[in-house]
């Protein structure tokens, strides 16, 4: 190379690095403030409550935290480093130095494995697994985040241990980094580098998602059809959730892992040619790959924001009601009229904004949500809730309605408000009431019961009002107690049917609100007694409290003179305090003070607060308030007390209730200048009881039922024990069909669940303290059993399907479709009468094997044979003359067939009945063994070669878990049907 062409050269390198500082410096203005902006942002969104109790949603959290201090930290180090001084400002401190690489490299990975744990959290929220799906949680991700963290910062603590102050050579001038010739701890840290946060993470990724993605298409090979009930409605939103969170996690992977490994890469080729020699110009061309490259790898921590909001719809909603709520309290304060502060995003924000004022709104929502105070009442659970004044009486105001799924209207009557004549309630308008209400003021809180109810009036909503509503419920402002789908009773119903009511709702809520939809508290206010069985069952069920309304009235007395009327019960002997659960009863059941009842059913007169109009009535409808509270506070041992406002099918015109409290609240809390002590304000029952917790009692305790219940002298309400036999066995008849149900479907991996629900929810109905009771009028238990027994045919079709898969031998044919006897109780069964043959299988749904004696209703002599095709005993026995006078009985079978059969733990035996030809003895014939299916494991058969074909039908039997005779005789009608024969 001549000499003329140095000066070029040198020139040449000269631009060269002054863009590559130019880049830096540019690259780092405009990223700094969007990546904090945005991380800060992000950070709102992920605290939201609609995805904070998505353990994806921690995940992000964190790794925006990290981010944030990345963005804060580190890059303006390297830009100050860089593109200014052309110095290390680490490099004046050996600590400082230390520190900050310490921390560059730490973070910097930090965000690359905690994405590595998210896509493992989805991995395992997608799994068929329970106890894989279990990991995927908010409680394990908070205890991994910090763990990772702390590794995280081990993994590089050789840097402060290497990293020191040095000279370059070439300018003189002091750098933080590692002493010693390039090639030896250098090199060794790029591969660190290249294997920590470039090949482990984005191998890690990669295993994840694939494991994922096979998850889902096994998801989707199982999934349900698409219906309109309950099933394929409650799982919407979680399924949407989860989409949304995989398709955030996408793009996060995607950008982290290209950023990742061209970083990693980078450093290694950096390493590696260090000891080579270069000129000047040489030289720069690598400064400038280097802090291009190294600047991209910052895209990733930086604008994970941006990558949020352009992959999901749900970061984007949330960010829109975000940018609503402001911008609607910007527009109010410049007096914009009020026909344009709608709620709506659409009608309130962005198209009144100017583009000019978006990112210093952005600014002033940032410094509001974290610096600004916020109101205790934001958001759900205990920590959202008004604990009141300790120096003052608390009076909790609950907001409620109480409404009968059936008593003296069908359910259905209740919810549209049809027969108004019988009584005037109509829920649907209840609920959109108290919806209109709630909106209008932020204080107001409401607490629901009935699930049946609003799962009715959800499916009619549309996705708008749905979202207005998880907001109430997401900011605690409309709980759901209880959470059954009925309030049930708890003298008459069976424990397996009380949790599956339970469930039912809970399952609902669950899915469509995520965990502020999960209730906390009982609320069983008008059932005619209390057992401790149910206060054990929702102990059990995880429940906090339990609040009852009727209880013996001389129990009522005592309990109020002694200030008892909370304690704790202890509902098990067996369970220990795993079964205490808190108990409090109220004051008069569950109605509002007398003279304090602001419903359209009400004739108590509303607070008329304006001093200029006649009948102006504050101070004495306060003064009523007051003495009403300190009256009841007599009875309660701490200076909280709760005053139910609401009683049956009220709230119908919500307006009335809520402006009339809204008044009373305000002009009771006035008169505390006055010298009153009374303070009150709109509570939830789960908020009083969290008050009663912070208040440090002790308290007394019940370990007996609430039983026999009177609510005055010889007054006892036990009538209804007995009431309706008729709906009280079809009650637990239809439950048990609705298990058996349940494991056919399962064993048979029938996915036909939503079948299923028909009985499910009418099972759910029929819990009602007014059904099984049989405290409701005549056409009410009419249309009891009419949604029983139309479960009851939808669950057939279920069974039918389900034998279908268990009964066939290899490639057999599936058996035609099947009937169910329900009426064998008065022995009648008549698709099997004057059949020559049928064959009967037997299903046991008990855990342990099972032997009986069975009954079959017959007009003539059958022989019968056992799986193995062998005779077994029978004995006829004629039918009594009273059982063929029941009216309604068609039947001409005379006798009874009874038999002896030996069943497996949840398994089927199948038995073959022939009817005996005269003078032919049935021993001694020579007879082609049948193939009738066996099942001591459903999982696993092994059928031998012997088959025949079965012309007429089948009967099914099962037994209850008392050992009672449920006959449910299915039938093959008039088809050929081949069954094989396992041992």
């Amino acid at each position: 190379m001549s000499s003329s062409t140095i000066p070029n050269i040198v020139l040449e390198a000269n631009n060269l690095n002054y863009i590559a500082m130019m880049f830096i410096r540019c690259f780092c203005f405009v990223v700094i403030p969007l990546g904090t902006v945005g991380h800060l942002m992000s950070i709102y969104v992920f605290t939201r409550p609609t995805l904070r109790s998505n353990s994806c949603s921690m995940y992000f959290l964190a790794a925006s935290i990290v981010g944030l201090m990345h963005t804060c930290y580190i890059l303006p180090m390297r830009m100050i480093q860089s593109a200014f001084i052309d110095t290390d400002p680490g490099a004046h401190s050996v600590i400082f130095c230390k520190i900050t690489w310490l921390a560059l490299n730490s973070l910097r990975g930090l965000g690359f494995w905690l994405i590595v744990l998210a896509c493992g959290d989805r991995y395992l929220c997608s799994s068929a697994s329970t106890n894989k799906r279990a990991l995927s949680s908010v409680h394990v991700a908070r205890r991994l985040i910090p763990v990772t963290i702390l590794i995280g910062f081990i993994a590089y603590i050789h840097v402060p241990i290497f990293f020191k102050i040095d000279i370059i050579p070439a300018t003189q001038k002091p750098i933080c980094y590692p002493p010693g010739p390039p090639g030896t701890y250098r090199i060794v840290l790029s591969y660190f580098h290249l294997i920590y946060f470039g090949l482990s993470p984005s191998f890690c990724m990669l295993i994840f998602g694939m494991l994922t993605l096979r998850n889902i298409e096994r998801s989707k090979r199982l999934a349900m059809a698409p219906s309109i009930n309950l099933e394929t409605a409650a799982n919407q939103n979680l399924r949407k959730t989860n989409r949304h969170m995989l398709r955030m996690l996408f793009v996060q992977v995607l950008v982290y892992c290209i950023t990742g490994l061209t970083f990693s890469v980078a450093l290694i080729y950096t390493a590696i040619i260090a000891n080579q020699q270069k000129n000047v110009f040489q030289s720069a061309q690598e400064n400038m790959i280097n802090a291009v490259v190294g600047m991209l790898s910052t895209t990733g921590p930086c604008l994970s924001f941006y990558l949020f909001t352009l992959s999901s719809g749900l970061f984007r909603k949330e960010l829109k009601n975000l940018f609503c709520k402001f911008n609607r309290v910007t527009i109010q304060t410049q007096q914009v009229p009020t026909q344009q502060t709608n709620t709506d995003c659409h009608r309130c924000g962005f198209k009144i904004m100017h583009v000019s004022n978006y990112c210093g709104l952005i600014l002033v929502i940032v410094t509001i949500r974290f610096v600004a105070p916020t109101k205790s009442s934001n958001g759900c659970g205990y920590a959202a809730c008004n604990l009141g004044d300790p120096t003052k009486l608390n009076v909790h105001i609950v907001s409620h309605t109480h409404d009968d799924v059936g008593w003296l209207k069908t359910v259905d009557q209740y919810y549209y408000g049809s027969r108004n004549n019988i009584q005037h309630a109509g829920v649907q308008y209840i609920l959109d009431s108290v919806i209109c209400a709630l909106d209008e003021n932020a204080d107001r809180r409401f607490i629901y019961v009935e699930i049946a109810f609003f799962w009715r009036w959800w499916n009619e909503q549309t996705d708008a009002m749905r979202n207005k509503v998880r907001g109430f419920v997401n900011d605690g402002r409309l709980e759901f107690i209880s959470g059954g789908w009925c309030m049930n009773d708890e003298a008459t119903t069976h424990y397996n049917s009380i949790i599956d009511q339970h469930s039912l709702g809970a399952e609902f809520l669950r899915d469509q609100f995520g965990e502020c939809g999960r209730p906390k508290i009982g609320w069983q206010v008008d059932p005619f007694g209390h057992s401790r069985e149910q206060g054990s069952l929702l102990a059990q069920m995880g429940f906090d409290g339990l609040f009852q309304g009727r209880v013996d009235y001389q129990d009522w007395q005592t309990r109020n003179r002694t200030k008892t009327m909370e304690m704790v019960w202890k509902t098990s002997t067996n369970l220990g305090n795993q079964s205490w659960l808190f108990t409090a009863i109220l004051r008069d059941e569950y109605s509002p003070p007398d003279g304090l009842c602001f419903d359209d059913s009400c004739a108590d007169p509303p607070i008329m607060d304006d001093p200029r109009l006649h009948d102006y009535n504050v101070p004495e409808r306060v003064q009523a308030f007051i003495e009403a509270s300190r009256k009841q506070a007599a009875g309660y041992a701490t200076n909280h007390i709760i005053s139910p406002m609401g009683a049956d099918f009220h709230y119908e015109n919500a307006n009335e209730w809520f402006k009339n409290l809204d008044k009373l609240i305000k002009y009771v809390n006035l008169e505390q200048a006055n010298g009153s002590d009374v303070n009150t304000f709109y509570s939830t029952p789960s908020c009083y009881l969290y008050a009663l917790n912070k208040a440090g009692r002790t308290w007394t305790t019940k370990t007996d039922d609430f039983f026999p219940y009177a609510d005055q002298p010889h007054g006892f309400w036990t009538g209804y024990f007995t009431s309706r036999p008729a709906l009280k066995r079809y009650e637990r008849h239809s439950n048990n069909i609705l298990q058996i149900t349940r494991q056919l479907n399962a064993f048979s991996n029938s996915q036909l669940r939503n079948s299923i629900f028909v009985l499910s929810e009418a099972m759910g109905v029929v819990q009602h303290h007014d059904a099984v009771s049989g405290t409701e009028k005549q056409e009410v238990a009419f249309d009891y059993a009419q949604r029983l027994s139309v479960g009851i045919d939808n669950a057939i079709r279920v069974i039918n399907k389900a034998f279908g898969k268990l009964l066939p031998k290899d490639t057999q044919p599936a058996p035609g479709p099947q009937f169910l006897c329900q009426v064998t109780n008065v022995s009648e069964c008549l698709p099997i009468q004057d059949q020559t043959r049928f064959t009967l299988t037997l299903w046991n749904p008990t855990v342990h094997l099972v032997l009986q004696h069975y009954r079959v209703p017959v007009t003539r002599s059958y022989t019968v044979r056992d799986p193995k095709g062998q005779l077994i005993l029978t004995e006829l026995i004629p039918v009594s003359d009273a059982t063929k006078r029941i009216p309604g009985r068609t039947s001409t079978a005379g006798n009874q067939l009874i038999f002896r059969a030996n069943l497996p733990a949840l398994g089927f035996n199948t038995y073959f009945f022939e009817a005996k030809t005269p003078n032919i003895d049935h021993r001694f014939c020579q007879h082609h063994q049948p193939s009738i299916v066996s099942s001591t494991t459903i999982h696993q058969t092994i059928h031998e070669d012997k088959e025949t074909t079965l012309d007429k039908l089948a009967l099914i039997q099962y037994i209850d878990k008392d050992g009672g005779y449920n006959d449910a005789l299915s039938t093959f009608l008039n088809c050929s049907v081949i069954v094989g024969f396992t041992e």
